[in-house]
């Protein structure tokens, strides 16, 4: 009993989440709680000298208590580490080493066999943190930099769905390095006669070998193991060289981006997107290649449009992932542009005049398209458009119809004046484009516009899903969209998801794919 306060183990069997029990899974979830305690371990301080400042006198059990919770899984990890690489002499290894930890083994086999399993489970979770190691070292690592930096950890969610997902390779192959460093160890002390070593070793090896085959699986890790390191071998494109193309042409310019180089690696500079347009002059002649020209720039819509894009402006190309919100999984991505003097893409293009515009936009889509060949093909990549650009250029429509990706066109609701306008964007798309609405509603006019047009994806705005858990007219009108979107064959995308309680009420609408930073941020391809 501490402040009034009694501790309680309250023993209940966790049978309510549907994440699928596969390795993969547990280290999506254990990598992002093993060590959120460590995130608000400062608050401690602030409560102690809040308590201090009321006169109220704290007790140092209660803080070693609170302070023991929030970060006992990062000292038991770096301490078993040590113990696993750290060649002890024998005489420093005695029993007492295990008699020290008996009470602790105990009281966890008391608590196992009263939520209804066996004592002798605490040994099948011994061996489960024993393959858990690099998880929670990687949960650690992770909360220490939010800690020092100050940044929001990407919410990494767990699938729910029966399918097995990829555990990544690191902590695949660390559980047998580990067996093997175990085994290492055995034969070692067995030769030098250092028995208490050897006893503690065979433990360690044994345990680690029924986790590894109970909860990794052999086939699961080759399998994992080969999905992974397949990429590495796969032929990669030749680059065309600057002298291929026609006339002298020259490729748009990319700057060089420093901060992106240094925070995300060299390799990954070119695809953070941040495209300099100081000297294209894009004149497009065919469906799959373009050239840059040096003629004056000719009216929208002209045959051989060359537009001269705005000078000294540099953005960054981020892509948000959109996720099938019943099984977890991706299914595209959304290509965002962000200026590097902060103004919003929306309100950059507005207040260029509609030529420029135009050219921004063409060259945001160039870039987006550019970085779209590291994402994973199954996936499909959504690029915003205007009505203008839609219309007026069907040379860098075409040329985004090649792209190695599935391409949705995104056009903003606002845009989407009249059905004829969107039956003419739906012509004016090549084969195997698909329309979205973005930013759509569920009021009347929308819903309205929804059932004559039929695009193929309908974009939720934000704004309806903001507070959609709290709202039951608002859920009432969302449902109403959803079943007409299904009436005319297209699928609702809820944009801004941010909670778990909206997340689990557009799930219950009946609405199938989502984004938001609940879900994922959006980032460069480097890190997808």
């Amino acid at each position: 009993m501490i402040g009034g306060w009694k501790l309680l183990n309250y023993p209940e069997r966790l049978s309510y989440s549907a994440t699928p029990p596969d390795f993969g899974s547990l280290c999506i979830q254990r990598r992002r709680w093993a060590d959120g305690g460590l995130i608000i371990v400062p608050k401690l301080r602030k409560l102690r000298k809040a308590r201090k400042q009321r006169s109220e006198q704290g007790r140092l059990g209660e803080f070693l208590l609170r302070f023991n919770y929030m970060a006992s899984i990062t000292w038991s990890s770096v301490s078993l580490v040590v113990l696993l690489f750290y060649p002890y002499a024998n005489k420093l290894v005695s029993p007492l080493l295990g008699l020290l930890a008996l009470p602790y083994f105990l009281a966890m086999a008391s608590d196992l066999k009263y939520c209804g399993y066996k004592r002798i489970d605490v040994l099948r979770i011994y061996g489960f943190n024993l393959v858990l190691l690099p998880v929670n070292i990687a949960g650690t690592v992770n909360s220490l930099v939010q800690v020092l930096t100050g940044s929001k950890g990407v919410f990494g969610r767990t699938p729910k769905v029966r399918k097995r997902t990829v555990a990544p390779l690191l902590f695949v192959v660390t559980p047998y390095l580990v067996l093997g460093l175990s085994l290492f160890t055995l034969v070692r002390d067995y030769q030098h006669h250092f028995w208490y070593n050897a006893v503690y070793a065979s433990i360690n090896s044994l345990l680690a070998t029924y986790a590894i085959f109970a909860y990794i699986g052999l086939r699961n890790s080759i399998a994992d193991i080969f999905v992974q390191v397949k990429p590495w071998f796969a032929k990669k494109e030749k680059k065309p060289s600057s002298g291929s193309a026609s006339s002298g042409a020259s490729s748009p310019h990319v700057s060089t981006d420093w901060e992106a180089i240094l925070h995300f690696g060299y390799s990954d500079a070119v695809d953070k997107g941040k495209a300099s347009v100081e000297r294209s002059k894009t004149n497009y002649k065919s469906a799959d290649s373009y050239v840059l020209a040096e003629s004056s720039s000719p009216a929208i819509g002209a045959s051989s449009s060359a537009l001269t894009a705005p000078s000294s402006l540099e953005f960054t190309t981020l892509f948000q992932p959109i996720f099938d919100l019943a099984t977890g999984e991706v299914v595209g991505h959304e290509a965002l542009s962000r200026f590097n003097d902060g103004a919003s893409t929306l309100r950059r293009l507005e207040s260029f005049s509609v030529k420029q515009a135009v050219e921004m936009e063409r060259d945001m889509i160039i870039a987006a398209i550019a970085a779209s060949h590291n994402l994973p093909r199954e996936t499909w990549l959504a690029i915003n458009a205007s009505r203008h650009l839609v219309t007026n250029d069907r040379g860098l429509m075409a040329l985004v119809a090649a792209s190695s990706l599935s391409i949705v066109v995104e056009l903003r609701a606002g845009e989407a004046t009249d059905e004829g306008f969107a039956s003419s964007v739906l012509e004016a798309l090549p084969p195997g484009m698909s329309l979205a609405i973005d930013d759509a509603s569920p009021e009347l006019g929308s819903l309205n516009f929804v059932a004559a047009v039929r695009p193929r994806y309908v974009k939720l705005d934000s704004e309806w899903v903001r507070g959609i858990d709290k709202n039951r007219t608002v859920q009432v009108l969302v449902g109403t969209l959803v079943n007409l979107a299904n009436e005319s064959d297209a699928t609702v995308i809820a944009e801004g998801i941010e909670s778990e309680a909206e997340f689990e009420t557009l799930m219950n609408l009946g609405v199938r794919l989502g984004q938001g930073f609940l879900l994922g941020e959006p980032v460069p391809v480097g890190r997808i």
